[in-house]
């Protein structure tokens, strides 16, 4: 299993806030993502590569935190005293968060390694022959 990034370059180039109990998980989940989407082309030692890593980790794990909420079902958004209203939050399922997830995902790395190419000259993308 290839990883992209380690904990020293998550933290220290890129800046991220997440704990290490929960990096090493979601490192190995990103750099999965994108082995499906550039065909196992992907390098580590591409600067492109490493950041879209730590965008996407940073991105599950805000459908982590979401998923979770989603379980409290009920979450009061406004209330209103004179003539007592109450309006809760839509809750969405999980099949839609993870859709949602899904889209995000593909539209970082697109955003990310769209124009990166292997050391061959092939884009990271690219899904011919």
């Amino acid at each position: 299993m290839t990883k992209y990034i380690d904990e020293t370059y998550y933290k220290n180039s890129y800046k991220g806030a997440l704990d290490t109990e929960k990096l090493e998980n979601l490192i190995i989940t990103a750099s999965k993502y994108i082995q499906n989407h550039t065909s196992n082309r992907a390098d580590s030692s591409m600067e492109d590569v490493k950041y879209c890593c730590c965008v996407l980790i940073d991105k599950i794990q805000e459908y982590n935190i979401k998923k979770s909420e989603n379980k409290k079902q009920g979450n009061k958004k406004s209330e209103t005293v004179g003539k007592w209203a109450v309006t809760y939050e839509d809750v969405k399922t999980d099949k839609e968060l993870e859709e949602e997830l899904e889209e995000e995902i593909l539209n970082i790395i697109k955003f990310y390694l769209l124009d990166v190419t292997d050391k061959d000259g092939v884009n990271l993308l690219y899904r011919g022959n």
